[in-house]
């Protein structure tokens, strides 16, 4: 996890740390910034508003734990490396988003997979996250690679309909309508299949083309 100015501040506190132990890194500041960067927005939007502030940070902090290791202060040094080690994770996930061909990979498995959960289930909440997190990320992904590659564009005209807000919960292909909790329930299952079936084909045709194995 990355710890607010605050947090930081009580755990060097504890640990007998003073301010300014590396002159010319500012761990408070530097940590307000990251945080506020990515305040109120997902894992991956998160990860882009920071793609340009994990560099100074890893920077500080790697410079923070050489200052910090002959004082043999080992829980503060176990936070500096759980932080260096959630800037890594950063850097790995923007690479992903970066890649629109690893990231529409990503994107169907997850739709798959919940897409199963939602089949068994019939669970509204559970089908309000597939359809406008899964769905219409996928449906996203697929945008950006048909721009860089066009013999993708039919895949991405097949999937694009199941975007629209027709197939969300409320959507009249879902359940528009329907107030009777048992019909709600075989009509959300019913929907969830089709996104599973459609998703399904879309995968199989990304790997018959050689895009992923």
């Amino acid at each position: 996890m990355m710890y607010t100015r605050a947090q930081w501040t009580t755990k060097r506190d504890a640990a007998g740390v003073k301010s300014g132990l590396v002159k010319g890194v500012g761990m408070g500041p530097m940590l307000d910034t990251y945080i506020k960067a990515g305040t109120g927005k997902n894992g991956a939007e998160a990860s882009l508003a920071r793609v340009k502030l994990v560099g100074p940070l890893k920077a500080g902090l790697v410079k923070y734990k050489v200052a910090l290791a002959p004082l043999n202060k080992p829980a503060l040094m176990s936070i500096v490396d759980e932080m260096i080690k959630t800037i890594d994770d950063d850097v790995a996930m923007g690479a992903r988003l970066a890649n629109p061909v690893i990231n529409t990979k990503e994107t169907l498995a997850k739709t798959i997979a919940n897409a199963k959960l939602v089949m068994a289930s019939g669970d509204a909440t559970a089908y309000g996250v597939l359809w406008n997190t899964n769905v219409r990320g996928v449906g996203t992904t697929m945008a950006k690679l048909a721009k860089m590659d066009p013999k993708i564009k039919d895949l991405h005209q097949i999937w694009l309909p199941y975007t629209n807000g027709d197939w969300a919960a409320a959507g009249k292909h879902v359940a528009l309508g329907i107030n009777d909790p048992v019909a709600k329930k075989a009509k959300i299952q019913a929907a969830a299949k089709q996104i599973l079936a459609i998703a399904m084909k879309v995968q199989s045709e990304f790997k018959v083309r050689k895009y992923w194995l």
